[in-house]
């Protein structure tokens, strides 16, 4: 029997296999372990999964503070309680003109700032939950339901108190965090917050006059 065309089926088999193999390799060398990010509308949570370790794809390991950690945490419950308080003025119709206006300028300037510090903290391996303390949850819970005139002023007094808090929360963050792109962020921020602080104190604070919520303007 000639054994030529059986060596060389063969032959040739081995080669497709060896092509398969080394086929399955490249693609998978290609693709390797990358970031994770998972969004849960349903719960208005956004989550930034991080590996520990991110050397393996080119990064670093984080080096956030206590102090960093905190101001990410508590600034994205804080923008969150803007928005969201401020949705809910906007559906409030007998709120005058200015409100209006205000609360529309709360929503706009807290969601970009909101998605910019994420963006921040998932560059530096800090996992973020964007969901509302206990505190700004109560707060935000304590105004549903409310009538135009209790809610305007409720609205305002809470507005203040936040931007207080978050002014202070920032400056902080300026003085004492380790990582240079937050603080430059937080001290980028803080005009923004004052202005917003400034406008609020300005007003009477009963939401519902003409002589309401001064907007400024840049």
């Amino acid at each position: 029997m000639n054994a030529t065309p059986l060596l060389a089926s063969a032959v040739l088999m081995l080669a497709g296999a060896g092509c398969e193999s080394d086929h399955s390799e490249a693609s998978y060398r290609t693709t390797p372990p990358g970031d994770v990010f998972r969004s849960d509308t349903s719960t208005d949570r956004t989550t930034y999964s991080y590996p520990t370790d991110r050397t393996a794809t080119g990064g670093s390991v984080s080096t956030a503070n206590d102090v960093d950690r905190t101001f990410v945490s508590e600034a994205i419950s804080g923008g969150l309680f803007e928005v969201q308080s401020s949705q809910l003025a906007l559906d409030h119709s007998g709120l005058d003109a200015n409100n209006r206006r205000f609360a529309q300028m709360m929503i706009e300037d807290h969601t970009r700032a909101n998605r910019e510090l994420q963006d921040i903290a998932a560059r530096h391996d800090i996992v973020v939950v964007a969901r509302m303390n206990s505190s700004n949850q109560a707060a935000l819970d304590s105004l549903r339901g409310l009538g135009t005139d209790e809610f305007g002023a409720r609205y305002h007094s809470d507005q203040v108190q936040a931007h207080q808090e978050a002014i202070a929360l920032f400056q902080r963050e300026a003085r004492e965090g380790q990582i240079a792109e937050l603080k430059t962020f937080a001290q980028r921020s803080l005009p923004m917050l004052q202005r917003h602080l400034d406008a609020l104190q300005s007003s009477p604070g009963t939401g519902t006059t003409s002589s309401g919520i001064i907007v400024p303007h840049d």
